[in-house]
């Protein structure tokens, strides 16, 4: 753990390793999938991770992407990235995953830019906000200053309370009616603030259910 709460971690995959197309349930039409990017970036779950996005688009589902890592992603490849994804509807890179992904040094410059080619871009910005970026719009929002014990989770926590609030109004205009949820202030960051993170991100995790987003 870092000063002001970055950190560095070993991921385990453990089962997810062990992913298969078969084992992903086929879309309901209309509905939203929301995938991780290590679904992708790794041999063993990667033709489960093309199969669901494939199938979600061919059914007419909204699609959100997280691309997960920068180091994983540099090893995938950004060329065989931007082809594998590009039925995203929704990507949710934090700033270096949007640099690493457009070769831009500004991070606003990087979302016009993966704006290009998906309909909608957030880019996290840490304790700078956030970037929204879709067609010519670009909105920024400030994030509240805390006391940062752990970011664990926090980019997850990011993408629940942006998909739960855009999925009921995907026409919602984010330079008005979003400003309550970019700028909501965060109910904790330490202690038992991490579970209430972990519960968040839990509680938006469905199957091909509602309007809800399917975590892979």
């Amino acid at each position: 753990m870092e000063p002001g709460g970055q950190r560095s971690m070993l991921a385990d995959r453990g089962a997810n390793l062990r992913l298969r197309p078969d084992d992903v349930p086929p879309p309901v039409p209309g509905r939203h999938l929301h995938l991780s990017g290590y679904t992708l970036l790794d041999p063993g779950p990667r033709a489960a991770g093309i199969a669901a996005l494939t199938s979600a688009v061919d059914a007419g589902c909204t699609v959100s992407l997280d691309p997960a890592s920068t180091g994983p992603l540099a090893g995938y490849g950004v060329d065989r990235w931007l082809a594998d994804t590009a039925g995203a509807t929704v990507l949710l890179p934090n700033e270096d995953e949007a640099r690493l992904l457009t070769g831009c040094a500004d991070p606003g410059d990087a979302a016009r830019t993966l704006a290009t080619r998906h309909r909608i871009v957030a880019v996290s910005l840490g304790a700078d906000g956030a970037l929204w970026a879709s067609g010519e719009v670009l909105v920024h929002r400030p994030a509240h200053a805390t006391d940062v014990v752990d970011t664990t989770g926090a980019g997850d926590a990011f993408a629940a309370g942006l998909l739960a609030a855009w999925l009921p109004d995907p026409g919602i205009d984010p330079g008005t009616r979003w400003t309550p949820v970019w700028r909501a202030p965060p109910r904790s960051c330490g202690g038992p603030g991490r579970a209430e993170i972990r519960h968040t991100c839990l509680v938006v995790t469905r199957s091909w259910l509602s309007a809800e987003p399917c975590w892979i």
